[in-house]
């Protein structure tokens, strides 16, 4: 093409200089890169924008203020023998089994403590393209059953309290969440696109944003379930927005009609609900911050001030990536996670589609079309991409700087990063710089996926920006995904986990989306799923059970004068830094949601 060829000849003149290619339509933008030495070893370093022109337009905010619709109308319903039922089938019974489960699990986890002494690792292996979680020590069992799995029974018991009410007809879906909603253009600009995790793939060029989710054409569903949408671009100068369908081209309000463009948006809304859950966020949980784990706890020893400054930002990380995968190495009561989140319920599935028991039984969240190992399979393949196969990963992250950096999203990520970075080297000036070194090296050793020696690589980066982004990682960019991605796409009720309509059915108009497009069900499923697995969930009222971040304390030997009071400082520049975001209308997260550990 003219823009291709075009990009030859700048590439050609201006090769020295960092500059970016422009976007073309539907297909991943190529950095032109600087390659600049630090510590003696190359670094690729990117700009993550593509080509900026002079004339760039500023990128359009019409709704910069996340606004919730009401809360939904519950009138009080005399229903006796229901209501008797439901406290007697689901508070009763889901608060004992789950009770049990966590008992059950913990004496087991106790008792293998004392029998299996040797186990004292965690062991990795290979799964999916890295390294992954295998198995788990009983002491990091017993911590995170008793410190986490307690933290979720509550929400899994209200999602089955409200799904024992839809399916008996106790209340509506309307009563029980309220009515979907069809974001408008000026929200989904402002919020989805540019406020959630979305933004980690909107490439901003000098006339348009574009959201490129081409990597769903390779997910299968489940057979009449539809994932259709996998582009969306915004005109900058106008604020038009461009829906890229699988199936039906481009559609826009001036080419479509009112209620088709709606329908669209709704598909785009399904396709982005899974989007973030089954590839996007996978690079937050896995291969590094695995390899982080593991090393901290199997490597680092434990009277390092390394040690000490790590261990409460990866305690349960391990252990829930171990879960969420589903790798069974270690006997533990219950099955993974993954399958009473990811596979949908059996009532719901086509003929012949497999499940095993318990995805039989864990029904309320179940709100993705498609069995657990699909699931698995493109957070890996993400995953593998992002570590491996491209040029994404850095030490500082790449969209700290560029266009993309513009983003609302990125730019209440990027103010903490000299924060965790400032607290990182007080510490690390009191380290034995070898103990850094081995330990990087030591990740490396156990990111290797392939006897070639395939690994993270991180000696190209420098050693403190390493360890701050281990940290920042941990904290800051997992929490920030999931907290957004629960206010934009649960609370705001605009995200949906499966669709069983083609875009070609006939659609009528309306705000509300009728019963054959978006089931109540499926909708109700969703939102228990976010609560359940989105929503952090913490003991923040018990501080010394708490992994909230505003209560981190390191445990630094006492002859360190100036570490001392290393986590209160730490978090009072946290706040500090939220003051001054509030006062510039940034977007955070609030200090009570920032979990200092990958912990769900």
């Amino acid at each position: 093409s003219e823009v291709n060829n075009a990009m030859k000849v700048l590439r050609f003149l201006l090769a020295a200089m960092p500059l970016a290619s422009s976007f073309s339509l539907g297909a991943r933008s190529v950095a032109l890169t600087a390659r600049p030495v630090i510590g003696g070893k190359p670094y690729q370093h990117h700009l993550s924008a593509p080509l900026k022109a002079v004339s760039s337009l500023p990128i359009p905010d019409p709704e910069p203020v996340l606004k919730f619709p009401p809360p939904p109308v519950r009138n009080f319903k005399w229903m006796p023998v229901r209501w008797t039922l439901k406290t007697l089938l689901v508070q009763v019974n889901f608060y004992f089994m789950f009770g049990s489960m966590i008992l059950i699990n913990g004496i087991a986890s106790f008792f293998y403590r004392i029998i299996k002494f040797w186990m004292r690792k965690v062991k990795l292996f290979r799964y999916g393209g890295f390294m992954a979680p295998y198995s788990q020590t009983p002491e990091i069992e017993m911590k995170f059953d008793f410190l986490r799995t307690t933290t979720y029974v509550p929400w899994l018991v209200q999602a089955w309290d409200k799904y024992f009410q839809l399916k008996t007809g106790m209340r509506t879906i309307d009563e029980l969440e309220g009515p979907f909603q069809v974001p408008s253009d000026e929200f989904f600009i402002s919020q989805v696109v540019q406020r959630t995790p979305m933004a980690f793939y909107t490439n901003n060029n000098s006339t348009h944003l574009y959201v490129d989710m081409t990597k769903i054409d390779d997910v299968d569903s489940y057979p009449l379930t539809y994932l259709d949408i996998n582009g969306v671009e915004i005109d900058k100068a106008t604020s038009e927005i461009t829906i890229f369908s699988r199936t039906e081209g481009r559609i826009t309000r001036k080419t479509h009609s009112a209620a088709d463009f709606e329908k669209a948006m709704v598909y785009t809304m399904n396709t982005m609900s899974y989007w973030i859950a089954g590839i996007g966020h996978s690079w937050v949980h896995f291969c590094f911050m695995d390899a982080t784990g593991a090393t901290v706890y199997n490597d680092l020893k434990r009277n390092t001030l390394l040690h000490k400054l790590l261990h409460p930002h990866f305690l349960h990380t391990n252990r829930i990536n171990w879960e969420a995968l589903g790798t069974r190495g270690h006997v533990v009561f219950g099955e993974s996670a993954l399958i009473r989140m990811a596979s949908e319920a059996t009532q719901t599935t086509q003929k012949g589609v497999n499940t095993d028991i318990l995805t039989k039984l864990f029904t309320p969240w179940t709100c993705f079309p498609m069995p657990k190992e699909e699931f698995v399979r493109n957070n890996a393949k993400r995953t593998t991409e992002y570590y491996f196969y491209s040029e994404e990963f850095a030490c500082p992250p790449k969209w700290l700087e560029g266009e993309n950096s513009e983003l609302p999203y990125f730019q209440s990520l990027k103010r903490f990063y000299p924060i965790v970075r400032e607290h990182v080297e007080k510490v690390l000036k009191e380290e034995d710089p070898v103990v850094v070194a081995e330990f990087i090296a030591n990740v490396d050793k156990n990111s290797h996926v392939d006897p070639e020696g395939v690994d993270l690589y991180l000696t190209r980066f420098e050693p403190l920006d390493v360890i701050t982004s281990m940290i920042f990682n941990a904290a800051f960019v997992h929490s920030t995904d999931h907290y957004f991605t629960h206010e934009v796409f649960r609370k705001a009720r605009v995200g949906i986990g499966t669709l069983r309509q083609p875009m070609k059915r006939t659609w009528y108009p309306g705000k509300e989306v009728p019963g054959d497009l978006c089931a109540p069900a499926d909708q109700l499923r969703f939102n228990n799923f976010a609560d359940c697995f989105v929503q952090w969930n913490d003991m923040s009222a018990v501080p010394i059970l708490s992994n909230c971040l505003k209560h981190i304390k390191y445990r630094f030997p006492r002859r360190y004068k100036s570490l001392r009071n290393s986590g209160p400082d730490f978090a009072a520049l946290i706040y500090a830094e939220m003051d001054k975001m509030d006062h510039d209308g940034h977007v955070h997260v609030p200090m009570d949601k920032i979990a200092r550990s990958i912990c769900f």
